[in-house]
């Protein structure tokens, strides 16, 4: 006959991580779709009053967008421009008008220049070759700038939750789980550099959620992976500030 011989392997000890959460700015509206800073982001204008010879013709936003965290994938950042008719600018800016689509979760700094385009007009003789038989016409002598206005802001678009492995855990096999009140866990793929691991979420819902960073020891027992150490906590979205959850990572035996 044979026997086998199985060793109980203890819990590793405890260790406290620092868990960080990075908002979104409540002034960020993400969808799957598009990123917008919404209005009062920054300074709302008014443009002066209309006068026969001298009226209001548009806004034109200049925006240039860079990312201060990490780098933005080839044809991310940049600058562009596009113009608004109404006489007054809210404050907001649609970085959609640009991107095609939403921007990557990560902090970003934006900086408008928002310029007062005027329009002039004055009578003009379209026939100045025959005396006598001039003919005035009230026309458009072209646009300028009267006013520019240039405003900066750093925000948070989409969340990002970034903590460090566990010096015992370093090697193992990591799940990162998130749930919202009494719903199913579920799963979220991370990136990882070195040993500090950031997980994304690019169109964050607004809300309190739970999550769970689990650590496996690679054994397979009763259908399951065995878990040899897990950090469990609480984090939102969406808010002006960004939190610091100081987690326990506890040892399972």
């Amino acid at each position: 006959y044979s026997t086998t011989a199985y060793t109980r392997v203890s819990a590793p000890e405890d260790q406290v991580r620092t868990v960080s959460v990075y908002r979104e700015h409540t002034n960020v509206d993400s969808t799957n779709s598009s990123t917008k800073l919404k209005a009062g982001s920054f300074t709302s204008r008014s443009a002066g009053p209309d006068y026969s010879q001298d009226k209001f013709h548009s806004w034109k936003l200049s925006v240039t967008v860079t990312r201060t965290d990490t780098s933005l994938p080839s044809g991310y950042d940049g600058t562009f421009s596009y113009s608004i008719t109404s006489k007054s600018w809210d404050g907001g800016v649609d970085l959609t008008k640009y991107y095609g689509d939403n921007l990557p979760a990560g902090s970003y700094k934006v900086v408008v220049k928002a310029e007062e385009i005027r329009e002039k007009f004055s009578w003009i003789n379209t026939n100045p070759g025959e005396r006598g038989g001039e003919i005035w016409v009230w026309q458009s002598q072209g646009t300028y700038t009267k006013n520019t206005y240039s405003q900066t802001l750093t925000r948070n678009v989409g969340a990002r939750i970034t903590w460090a492995d566990p010096s015992m855990d370093q090697s193992k096999t990591t799940k990162f789980y998130y749930k919202s009140g009494s719903g199913s866990w579920k799963d979220r793929n991370f990136s990882s550099s070195g040993h500090t691991n950031t997980v994304a979420f690019d169109d964050p819902s607004s809300g309190n959620y739970n999550f769970r960073i689990d650590y496996r020891n690679g054994n397979y027992q009763g259908g399951v992976y065995e878990v040899e150490m897990r950090g469990e906590g609480t984090f939102s979205t969406i808010a002006t500030s960004n939190q610091s959850l100081s987690t326990s990572f506890k040892g399972i035996a």
